[in-house]
C-alpha cells in the first residue's frame, strides 16, 4: 500500500502494523487508537524532498522555505543521526 489513509485504514481495523514517522500518527497514539513505539535499533533513516512544480518559477517565498528547511535539517543532523 503506497496511501497514508489507506494504510492507517487497515492499521485502524486490527489488519496488521506498520513503521511510519511519529507525525503520521500522533493523533492516533493521542486518541488511543493505536500504540506506537519508538525503534532506536537498528538506526532507520530516510530521503526526505521539498518538491516544486516545473512548469512555474520558484518564488521567493519557495526559496526561503527550501533555504530555512535546509538548514534546520542540517542543524538536526549535526545533533543526531536520522
Amino acid at each position: 500500500m503506497n496511501s497514508l489513509s489507506l494504510i492507517k485504514h487497515a492499521v485502524n481495523r486490527g489488519l496488521g502494523g506498520t513503521i511510519l514517522p511519529s507525525v503520521a500518527v500522533a493523533d492516533d497514539v493521542l486518541s488511543e487508537r493505536f500504540y506506537a513505539w519508538e525503534i532506536t535499533e537498528p538506526n532507520i533513516q530516510r530521503e526526505v524532498f521539498l518538491a516544486t512544480n516545473t512548469l512555474t518559477k520558484q518564488s521567493a517565498s519557495i526559496s526561503a522555505v527550501a533555504k530555512i528547511a535546509t538548514d534546520i535539517l542540517k542543524k538536526y543532523a549535526e545533533l543526531k543521526t536520522i
